[in-house]
């Protein structure tokens, strides 16, 4: 690699305002339907194929037009009459999907990269920005225990108060994973108070009757937020190396978008190469590490080669990938760790599975696809009492159910579960 080395320009820069892969897939087969398909054609049939789907959020507007979008970049559809055909590698796809998912993912992925050039430039910067922490970064969120008062949509002033719920977040984030948000603190107040008074110089959102500015209220801790994601995934994910401070793209690239940043998380976990989760308790941000390393080569076969994805220095990712037979027995064993850990924190037999899942993804940096593989042979080796354990596993919306449909679930047998019990079996 030479000093000058820069990645690639993109072909496309804004992502599309998705996450579930299988959009692709769902909107091929209406192409295969229709022989020819207009916009119109997708935003009608698209949306009752994909009602069952777990990733999918109600769509946007340009929900469709950036799936069209993307599928003419990766040449799976091509104009025709001001419509829309698959092709033949379209068509090459959709029977790789029908006969190894897998290799499909991987086809996808190669595409996405090919476009976009985020997916390996990513996990370079998160390994960059934290290698000590094997790549585990925060984007911060104001603490939790702070109760702030409407304030008027003009008083829009940065205060003591603003001031200290910044550092205190600095503070815990940095305190609970040293080195996850590897950002100067003074310069990162800095650039927030900026941010806060700009949106403060905005006109309200065009849902709030703004006749009489004067008595327009606002949440600080709304705008904060925010403001705080704007600012940390710039300074995090900038076009400029954290290490040389080099632009590491040869054109003018955007910098990243705290919108896109919320896409790609998403997408990226979908391909195994990440993980992510905003419900780690101690920690008032996502959280998110990557499930996949860079180098030249790797004999261990719990990691997956990618060939496709390289770095500037020619080093190319390999994903963590493992087997039952290879960490089976490690997986049960931190299984239990974690489920006391809740346990004795909580005082309740039956825990959050969504926490234990996170959990364990961190600690044995895996991806959710295999924790719910996993998960479910454990299950199931406890009732042939193939192990000394009991596990119960439950659904239960009750409580919070808005934040449970938000947030990922565990499907163990097609089933969602939410719940987890283990207790010693006893004859």
């Amino acid at each position: 690699m030479t000093n000058n080395a820069v990645w690639p320009s993109p072909t496309l820069y804004g992502v599309g305002h998705f996450t579930d892969l299988r959009l692709y897939f769902e909107a091929l087969h209406i192409a295969v339907l229709y022989d020819k398909f207009s916009l119109r054609t997708l935003q009608k049939e698209l949306p009752e194929r994909v009602k069952g789907l777990v990733f999918v959020e109600g769509f946007q507007k340009t929900t469709f037009q950036d799936l069209i979008r993307e599928l003419l970049r990766f040449g799976y559809i091509e104009k025709s009459d001001n419509l829309y055909k698959i092709t033949d590698e379209g068509q090459s796809y959709l029977s790789l999907a029908a006969t190894d998912k897998e290799a499909a993912r991987d086809e996808l992925l190669y595409k996405t990269q090919k476009v976009f050039v985020t997916p390996a430039w990513f996990i370079d910067r998160m390994w960059k920005l934290n290698p000590e922490g094997q790549g585990q970064i925060v984007v911060p969120a104001p603490i939790k225990e702070w109760k702030a008062k409407s304030r008027k949509w003009n008083d829009n002033k940065w205060d003591f108060e603003l001031e200290e719920v910044c550092k205190r977040t600095y503070s815990r984030v940095n305190n609970a994973l040293p080195g996850s948000f590897p950002i100067c603190e003074s310069s990162w107040i800095s650039q927030l108070k900026n941010e806060y008074e700009r949106k403060g110089c905005l006109l309200p959102p065009k849902s709030v009757d703004s006749s009489d500015i004067n008595n327009v209220v606002y949440n600080p801790r709304a705008r904060l937020s925010v403001v705080m994601k704007d600012v940390s995934v710039r300074s995090l994910f900038s076009i400029t190396s954290p290490n040389t401070d080099r632009r590491e793209f040869s054109n003018i690239r955007s910098q990243m978008s705290h919108r896109s940043f919320m896409i790609w998380c998403p997408r990226l976990e979908s391909f195994g190469l990440l993980f992510y989760t905003d419900y780690k308790k101690e920690i008032p941000g996502r959280l998110l590490f990557p499930t996949s390393v860079y180098k030249k080569e790797v004999t261990n076969t719990d990691y997956s080669p990618k060939i496709f994805l390289t770095r500037l220095d020619g080093d190319y990712l390999h994903v963590h990938t493992p087997s039952w037979e290879s960490i089976g027995e490690l997986f049960v064993d931190t299984l239990l760790e974690v489920y006391d850990f809740f346990y004795n924190k909580e005082g309740i037999m039956y825990i959050s599975l969504q926490d234990v899942r996170d959990e364990m993804c961190r600690i044995l940096r895996i991806n959710p696809t295999t924790f719910e593989s996993f998960i479910q042979i454990t299950y199931e080796y406890s009732l042939k009492r193939k192990i000394a354990y009991t596990i119960s596993l439950e659904t239960d919306m009750r409580q919070d159910m808005k934040k449970q449909l938000n947030r990922r679930g565990v499907y163990i047998n097609g089933i969602l579960n939410t719940l987890i019990a283990i207790k010693p079996y006893t004859l």
